[in-house]
């Protein structure tokens, strides 16, 4: 295939495959393009998105079944992010979405056919950093994949966000930490925080954290952000912050306002919450 490399069943451990003259390179410190895992059964779809993601500096590696994906994340090189159908011959792509989620935070993105505003927020409520709807263009995917990795901190130098309150959010761990105490969080609950904390005590609209943390438009139901605040409100508590932390202006959107909300005892140990 051209752009990219195609692993079966009983394929050895790969290793880079060689992208094509890059129009736009993306890179990390390490100065190295994104290294992006396919998962697509259909092959004329997968090479018409690893030879025109090459073009734009990425190394794709193209893999058709949930199990030669699980397989291949185990045994190659680091991945930086996911590419991934959802009707797969051995199950749904959602699966590999709610593992990844759960063990390696690492970014995936959802290509699929289905692309029904249901189906969008059913992939975002089990992980996905966005949903691209089949066919693709090419080039709105790079651009998509550059701010999925850009969020989740693939070119930053320092992850690290600050608070006054003294709460640090380690955006590529997807961790948050307050007088020792850590908490784990999902890439969804990372970006909702990190997007709260660059504004501290302003009113960050609805649609802008949609448009941030998920790249769309307030997915026409507010509830799915409320689902995400809800939980991520609940793991802040674990390490000292009350509910009021994150606070609701109705009609605007929401608000970090640490200061005044911040438990006066921290739990006495740490605690972690795997992600859900």
């Amino acid at each position: 295939m051209v752009g990219g490399r195609r692993h079966g069943m009983d394929d050895a451990p790969p290793g880079s495959g060689v992208p094509l003259a890059p129009l736009v390179r993306l890179g990390s410190a390490a100065g190295r393009g994104p290294q992006v895992l396919l998962v697509e059964d259909d092959a004329a779809t997968a090479d018409v998105i690893a030879a025109g993601l090459a073009l734009y500096g990425h190394t794709v590696e193209v893999v058709s079944t949930l199990r030669q994906a699980r397989r291949f994340l185990k045994s190659s090189d680091p991945i930086d992010l996911v590419l991934v159908d959802v009707g797969l011959p051995d199950g749904s792509g959602l699966d590999l979405c709610v593992e990844l989620c759960a063990r390696d935070q690492l970014p995936v993105i959802v290509v699929s056919s289905a692309g029904t505003a249901e189906e969008r927020i059913r992939g975002f409520d089990v992980g996905a950093d966005d949903y691209v709807v089949k066919p693709v263009n090419v080039l709105e995917l790079a651009r998509r994949v550059e701010a999925v990795l850009r969020r989740s901190g693939f070119r930053a130098v320092d992850s690290l966000v600050e608070d006054p309150s003294g709460l640090d959010l380690d955006v590529r761990r997807g961790e948050a930490t307050f007088q020792g105490q850590l908490v784990s969080l999902t890439r969804s609950e990372t970006g909702i925080l990190r997007v709260l904390l660059e504004q501290p005590g302003q009113a960050v609209p609805l649609d802008e954290i949609c448009q941030r943390v998920w790249n769309y438009q307030a997915l026409g139901d507010a509830n799915f952000v409320h689902q995400h605040l809800s939980r991520l409100r609940r793991k802040l508590r674990l390490i000292g912050f009350s509910d009021e932390a994150i606070r609701t202006i109705y009609g605007v959107g929401y608000a970090f306002e640490s200061s005044p909300h911040v438990a006066v005892t921290p739990p006495p140990t740490a605690e972690t919450i795997p992600p859900q």
